[in-house]
């Protein structure tokens, strides 16, 4: 279970505005496959991930397409609760999962009483622009360059100094967020490994030459 400290929109709050904040907190409990907040649908707050798994989805029906697969100690909605929009997103639950929901009246507040606070959503928000971008750009790349771009752009450094990537619950996940077939990442994870680029052990990834995989999110090679 994710602690509060975890989340990057507290980093610079004092302990008495992250508690006021957690006190105001609508928390919810959603079972697996549970419809937490519809495409189009009124967005409660910013959203906090305790523990569990949420996916993030545009559209609808058949075109709904994965945007971001959401872990604990991951905040989301950021965007659509300070513009005061419909929400982008279909928002499930991949696992059974708990959120904490910040009010809108509460998070205006918190920024009024410190720019700090402020700048670390600016953070985020500019976290997930790029991300956005990202994903726009991966539309234009082959397969196996979609996937290194996608790694190369959720790997995290590890204890030792390599880079290491968690795969979400299942591949038809990624798949579904990169915008190919599941047997086209099962070529393309293959492809990766055999090139010598990463090592897979399970749903985890480690990056075994960074210059190379970045390379290939570029050309595919």
């Amino acid at each position: 279970m994710a602690p509060p400290r975890t989340f990057r929109l507290f980093r610079s709050l004092a302990d008495q505005d992250v508690a006021r904040l957690l006190r105001a907190a609508a928390r919810r409990k959603l079972a697996r496959g549970e419809l937490f907040v519809r495409f189009g649908g009124e967005v409660p707050g910013i959203c906090l991930l305790v523990s569990g798994s949420v996916v993030l989805s545009l559209g609808r029906g058949n075109a709904r397409r994965v945007f971001r697969v959401v872990g604990p100690g991951e905040s989301f909605l950021e965007a659509p609760t300070i513009s005061r929009d419909a929400s982008p997103f279909e928002v499930r639950a991949l696992s059974a999962a708990v959120v904490m929901t910040l009010p809108k009246r509460k998070i205006d507040a918190a920024l009024k009483r410190s720019p700090r606070f402020a700048l670390d959503l600016m953070s985020v928000l500019a976290e997930r622009a790029m991300l956005g971008m990202r994903y726009l750009y991966g539309t234009t790349l082959s397969v196996k360059a979609r996937l290194a771009n996608h790694l190369c752009w959720v790997a995290r450094a590890g204890d030792s100094g390599s880079w290491r990537v968690v795969l979400p619950a299942t591949k038809t996940i990624l798949a579904a967020q990169l915008g190919m077939k599941k047997e086209s990442l099962s070529r393309a994870l293959r492809a990766l490994s055999d090139a010598g680029l990463i090592a897979m052990d399970g749903r985890r990834i480690t990056i075994l030459n960074r210059a190379a995989l970045s390379r290939a999110a570029v050309n595919g090679a």
